[in-house]
């Protein structure tokens, strides 16, 4: 696991009330009780933190937290 799917573990625990020891990177917001609505509050927060933008569709595509962890380190290169 690399440091950014371990942040979004961590704020997926802080936001959900979740033991982050549980959260593993494949898992999907579903496999976490996390609904739609849920998932763009989690992902907001992430925009928030990385000063990125997400557009609707790459938001309903990111269902995992790898797949998360994937998008904001390609918004994160292309930003540089």
């Amino acid at each position: 696991m690399n440091e950014l799917e371990q942040e979004i573990i961590n704020i997926i625990a802080r936001e959900r009330g979740l033991d982050k020891r549980y959260i593993r990177a494949d898992l999907n917001f579903r496999d976490l009780g996390i609904d739609s609505l849920q998932s763009l509050e989690i992902l907001a927060a992430l925009e928030k933190k990385y000063s990125i933008n997400l557009s609707e569709q790459e938001l309903k595509n990111a269902v995992s937290i790898q797949a998360v962890a994937r998008l904001i380190a390609h918004k994160l290169v292309k930003n540089k």
